[in-house]
C-alpha cells in the first residue's frame, strides 16, 4: 500500500516517495524528535502477511545495523505501525553511479578514488561476515562532496558461523525482484561467473562486481553485455571483458587490478578488496621508465605503439595481410553454448506436480517460470526467476496455480487452478491480481500463447480448444475421433497458422502421436511419431519427448506438415508426467531449460503402512514398482495391485508373495477392487468391467460393457455385494459421472450422479446408506456425501478442497486426500436420519502418490488406525526437485546435432 504525505510511523513523518528499492518502497520522511531527514524503506503488504519473509526483512535490519562505515548506508533503526514494517535508513543526497555513467566516462583520477572507497566498503562488510551479491552502479551514491555510499545490502548474506538456525549466517535476507527490466539486465552484466551458474558465493562475487564497476566507470559501457539478457549471462561464462575500449590513459596498474578482479575462477580472483587496493595504490606510485627518455615518471604514458590500434588502422594493415584475415577480423563472433544449473532456494523451490509441466520459459528467454509446493494451507503457487538474476521469488497473484506458460510477448505469466484444474487464469510478471480467462469443460492439458493473442488448450478426455488471451468463451478446434482420448499438450508454430500437439489414446497414462493442426482449415495430419510435449524451433526442427525421459528432434517441414528425416536424441531422463506433461521448454531465441528425474513411466513407488501419528512401516518383499492403484482385501492379508504397463496382481502380505491376477499383459487392465468377500477381484479394460476369482484361476468374465469411449472405473461395492458404483470416464465428454451395477441376472445399471462437472472417487459407507466422492461443482474439487442408492441433496464434508475419500470401518469417521495430496484429512461423522459433519483436522503428511483422475493409490485396514500409502522414491520421486538446467545458445547445438536435409 502506498503511503501518503503525512503518514506517520511512530516518529517519522513521510514527506515524499523516492523510489522502489529490492525490498519494497521507499519514502523520504522527516524524523520529528532529532529534525533530521531519513529514508523510510517499507515492507509491501504481500511480505508481511508471510511469517517467513518478514522475518528475513528483519533480519536484513540486524545486518544492515552491523555495518558502521562511512562508505556504507547506514540504518537508524526498525518500526513497525499497524501493519507497516520500515527500516530507517540514511538519507543520502545525489546521483548513483549508474546516472554518473550515464554522462559519459569518469575519469582516471576520480574512478581510482571512487573505486577505493567502493573497497574499503565491502572490506568492511566482508570483515563482518557479510557478501554484498548485488553490487553495481544504481546501488552506489556519490554525495557531492564526493563521499561514496554503498546501499541495499538487502541481497546480502552472512557467511561467518556454523550454526544453522534462522539467524544463522547461512540464513539468506530478504531478497526481491525488481519490477523493472534494466534493473534484471543490469544484475546480470555484474554477476560472477559462479552467480550465473547457480553456484554457492562469497565475497569473490563482490570482488568480481568491484572490477565490472571499475571498468564501467572508465570506459561508459559494461564489461558484459549482450542484446538480451541470456546474451549478457553467456558473455559473462565465455567471454573475457575488452580491455582495449579502456582509456589510453589507464595505468597498466589499474588494468591489472581490473584483469585480477574480473577471473573467471573464483581460486584466481583478487582474494580481498583491502588488499588490492594497497597493492593498486603500490603500483601506482612506482616510477615507470620512460622508453624515449631513460627517465623515470610517476605519471604512466603509453607510447603510441603500445596503444590500442586505430580501427582504421587496423582493417589497412588486415587488407594488406589478405582478405582472410579481414574476414577474420569483421567476421561477427559465434555464439557459444553455455550450461548452468539455476538452483532455487529454499524460499522459492522447485516442485513437481503429478499431472501438469512445471517449467516455462519467456519467448525472449529472459524469465523462467516454475510450480512451487503448496503453501501450509494447501495452495500451489508459481515461482518467477529472471534468468539475469541469482534469486527467485513468488510471482505475486499466481496462488493456486500450477502448469505455467507465456505470452507471446513476455508480459504475462498464464496459468491453471489446481483446485479445479478447469479454470484458466493469466497474471503480470511483474505481480498483480490474477486475471481469470475461462472455465474449460474438462481438466487443462497444456496451453500455448499465440502472437495474435490467442490461446490454445489442451483437455483431459477431450479436444482442444482456444479462447482469447483477454478472455472469454472457449472455441472448440477439433473433434475426438475413434480410438482417441484427448487432444493434449498443444504449441503453435511461430509464424505459421499451425499448432502441434498429441492425439492420445490412454486413459490414466498418456500415450500417443504427434499431429498438426491446420489452423485455418481444421485439418488434422499425424505425423507419425509416438511422443509428447512436441514444440517447434525456429531452425526447422520438432523437439518432443518420449515415454521413456528422453528428448528427441526431427526436422519438419511446418510449410507441408512433413517429417524430413529420423528422430535424433538429445537429452536423457527428463521429467515426464504420465499425463505427457515433458519438464523442458524452449525460448524462440533458442535458450533451453530442462528439469532431469523420473514422473511417470519409471515413477518409482513403495508400498507402506502408515499410522494416524504418520510413522511409517515397510511392507516386507513388496519392491518399489510403477504401480498406481492397489486395494487391501476385506480380510487385510493381500493387496490386489495395478502395475502400469504390466499385469495385475495380487500380494500376500504375511508371505510375502506376488501372485499374477492376469496372466497376459494389458496397459488397459487397471483399477482392481475385492467383492465384499474376498472371493473375487473386478477390474477395469478400457470400456468394459471384468472379474476373476482372486487367486487367479479360473476365467476372466465380463460384468459390462459400453461401445462408445468411455472408461469404466470399478470404486465400491454395497456391504451385501448387490451394488457396484463405478465411475464412467470420458466418453467425449471429458467429465465423469456415477452409476450403479445391480448384481441382479439382468446387471442392469442406474446413473446414480450425471452432471456436466466432475465426480469421481466414490466410496459406499459401512452401513450402505451413504456414498463419499469428490466433485468439482464448485470450481474446485471438494467432498461431499449423498444418500445411497436413492441419492437426494449432496452435504459438503471438506472445507479447502479435497480428493478420494474413504470411510472408517464403523462409519464414524471420513478421510480424504488434500488438494495437493501431501495430507491426510480426518473428520468425524455422525449418521442416523441424517448425516453430522464434525470439523476437519489434517492427521498426517508426507511425500506420498496423489489420488487423481482414476488413480486412488491409498486404502485403510480394517481396525481404522493404519493406512496403506505409495510413498515416492528418493530417486525418483515427484516433489521437490534440487535444480532447472540451462543452456544459453542451445540452438547452436541443436541444429549441428540434427541437421536439416
Amino acid at each position: 500500500m502506498a503511503l501518503e504525505s503525512g503518514t506517520r510511523i511512530d516518529i517519522y513523518e513521510v514527506t515524499g516517495k523516492l523510489g522502489e528499492g529490492a525490498m519494497g518502497e521507499v519514502y523520504r520522511a522527516h524524523d520529528t524528535t532529532l529534525g533530521r531527514d531519513v529514508a523510510l524503506k517499507v515492507l509491501p503488504d504481500s511480505f508481511t502477511a508471510d511469517p517467513d519473509r518478514l522475518g528475513r526483512f528483519q533480519r536484513e535490519a540486524k545486518v544492515l545495523a552491523s555495518l558502521n562505515h562511512p562508505n556504507i548506508g547506514g540504518i537508524y533503526g526498525l518500526e513497525t505501525s499497524g501493519d507497516n514494517q520500515a527500516l530507517v535508513l540514511e538519507l543520502i543526497e545525489g546521483p548513483t553511479l549508474a546516472e554518473r555513467i550515464a554522462d559519459g566516462p569518469v575519469p582516471v583520477e576520480q574512478t581510482v578514488a571512487m573505486i577505493r572507497q567502493i573497497a574499503e566498503a565491502l572490506s568492511a562488510a566482508h570483515d563482518a561476515g557479510v557478501v554484498h551479491r548485488d553490487l553495481k552502479p544504481a546501488n552506489i551514491k556519490v554525495r557531492p562532496d564526493g563521499t561514496i555510499k554503498v546501499l541495499d545490502f538487502g541481497l546480502a548474506k552472512a557467511t561467518e558461523g556454523g550454526a544453522t538456525g534462522p539467524e544463522s549466517s547461512d540464513s539468506p535476507t530478504m531478497t526481491a525482484m525488481s519490477s523493472q527490466v534494466g534493473a534484471i539486465i543490469g544484475t546480470a552484466a555484474y554477476m560472477s561467473p559462479e552467480q550465473a551458474r547457480g553456484e554457492l558465493v562469497n565475497k569473490q562475487a563482490d570482488i568480481w562486481a568491484l572490477g565490472c564497476v571499475c571498468y564501467e566507470l572508465l570506459t561508459g559501457r559494461r564489461a558484459f553485455e549482450g542484446r538480451t539478457m541470456s546474451d549478457t549471462l553467456a558473455s559473462v561464462l565465455a567471454r573475457e571483458a575488452d580491455q582495449s575500449q579502456l582509456p589510453d590513459d589507464t595505468p597498466p596498474a589499474l588494468e591489472k587490478f581490473i584483469k585480477r578482479c574480473l577471473e573467471k575462477e573464483p581460486a584466481n580472483r583478487l582474494r580481498d578488496a583491502a588488499e588490492g587496493i594497497l597493492q593498486l595504490n603500490e603500483r601506482l606510485a612506482e616510477p615507470v621508465a620512460d622508453v624515449n627518455q631513460g627517465t623515470s615518471s610517476a605519471n604512466y604514458s603509453p607510447q603510441q605503439w603500445q596503444r590500442p590500434v586505430p580501427i582504421a588502422l587496423a582493417l589497412l594493415i588486415a587488407l594488406t595481410l589478405g582478405a582472410g584475415t579481414v574476414w577474420s577480423l569483421l567476421r561477427p563472433e559465434e555464439p557459444s553454448l553455455v550450461r548452468f544449473s539455476v538452483i532455487p532456494g529454499d524460499t522459492a523451490p522447485l516442485n513437481f506436480a503429478f499431472l501438469t509441466q512445471d517449467l516455462a520459459i519467456s519467448p525472449d528467454g529472459s524469465n523462467i517460470a516454475y510450480s512451487g509446493p503448496a503453501t501450509a494451507a494447501g495452495v500451489s503457487q508459481i515461482n518467477l526467476r529472471p534468468v539475469g538474476q541469482f534469486e527467485s521469488g513468488l510471482l505475486r497473484g499466481s496462488e493456486g496455480g500450477l502448469s505455467p506458460f507465456f505470452s507471446s510477448d513476455g508480459e504475462w505469466v498464464g496459468f491453471q487452478d489446481i483446485a479445479s484444474g478447469r479454470r484458466l487464469s493469466k497474471v503480470s510478471v511483474y505481480g498483480g491480481p490474477a486475471v481469470a480467462l475461462t472455465q474449460a469443460t474438462s481438466p487443462i492439458r497444456g496451453a500455448s500463447w499465440g502472437s495474435d493473442d490467442n490461446i490454445i488448450y489442451g483437455t483431459r478426455l477431450g479436444p482442444l480448444y482456444s479462447v482469447p488471451g483477454g478472455g472469454g468463451e472457449p472455441a472448440q478446434l477439433t473433434e475426438l475421433r475413434e480410438g482417441e482420448t484427448s487432444h493434449v499438450w498443444p504449441s503453435l508454430v511461430p509464424g505459421y497458422d499451425v499448432a502441434l500437439f498429441v492425439i492420445a489414446t490412454g486413459q490414466t497414462r498418456v500415450t500417443g502421436q504427434l499431429a498438426a493442426l491446420d489452423l485455418a482449415t481444421r485439418e488434422i495430419t499425424n505425423l507419425g511419431l509416438a511422443g509428447v510435449s512436441p514444440r517447434y524451433v525456429s531452425t526447422g526442427h520438432i523437439v518432443y519427448a518420449a515415454d521413456d525421459g528422453s528428448v528427441r528432434a526431427v526436422p519438419f517441414d511446418a510449410d507441408n506438415l512433413n517429417i524430413l528425416g529420423n528422430p535424433v536424441p538429445l537429452l536423457e531422463a527428463v521429467v515426464v508426467k504420465p499425463t505427457g506433461a515433458a519438464n523442458f521448454a524452449i525460448s524462440d531465441n533458442g535458450e533451453l531449460i530442462y528439469a532431469l528425474g523420473s514422473a511417470g513411466g519409471g515413477a518409482q513407488v513403495s508400498v507402506v503402512w502408515v499410522d494416524r501419528d504418520g510413522r511409517e512401516e515397510p511392507i516386507d518383499g513388496l519392491d518399489a514398482g510403477n504401480f498406481e492403484s492397489f486395494k487391501l482385501s476385506p480380510d487385510n492379508t493381500r493387496l490386489a495391485l495395478d502395475f502400469s504397463r504390466e499385469r495385475l496382481w495380487t500380494y500376500d502380505i504375511a508371505r510375502g508373495v506376488r501372485n499374477p491376477l492376469t496372466t497376459e499383459p494389458d496397459v488397459s487392465d487397471t483399477n482392481p477392487l475385492w467383492t465384499p468377500d474376498g472371493s473375487r477381484v473386478v477390474f477395469s479394460r478400457g470400456n468394459s468391467l471384468l472379474w476373476m476369482s482372486s487367486d487367479g484361476t479360473g476365467e476372466i468374465e465380463e460384468l459390462l460393457s459400453r461401445d462408445n469411449a468411455s472408461k469404466l472405473v470399478p470404486e465400491s461395492w454395497s456391504p451385501d455385494g448387490q451394488y457396484l458404483l463405478f465411475m464412467s470416464v470420458g466418453g467425449g465428454r471429458g467429465t465423469t459421472h456415477l452409476e450403479i451395477l445391480t448384481l441382479d441376472d439382468n446387471r442392469s445399471t442406474e446413473v446414480f450422479i450425471d452432471t456436466e462437472r466432475i465426480e469421481g472417487n466414490p466410496v459406499i459407507s459401512p452401513d450402505g446408506n451413504w456414498v463419499a466422492y469428490h466433485s468439482d461443482v464448485s470450481e474446485r474439487m471438494e467432498v461431499y456425501v449423498q444418500r445411497f442408492p436413492e441419492g437426494g441433496d449432496r452435504q459438503q464434508i471438506s472445507t479447502n478442497g479435497g480428493r478420494a475419500p474413504l470411510w472408517s470401518p464403523t462409519g464414524t469417521e471420513l478421510f480424504y486426500r488434500s488438494v495437493d495430496g501431501r495430507g491426510i484429512v480426518s473428520v468425524p461423522i455422525q449418521t442416523g436420519d441424517n448425516l453430522t459433519a464434525g470439523i476437519a483436522e489434517t492427521i498426517f503428511e508426507g511425500p506420498y502418490l496423489a489420488s487423481v483422475a482414476s488413480v486412488r493409490p491409498w486404502d485403510l485396514d480394517a481396525t481404522g488406525q493404519r493406512f496403506i500409502m505409495a510413498k515416492l522414491g528418493s530417486s525418483n520421486e515427484i516433489s521437490t526437485a534440487p535444480q532447472i538446467n540451462v543452456a544459453l545458445n542451445w540452438i547452436e547445438e541443436l541444429k549441428d546435432r540434427v541437421p536439416i536435409p
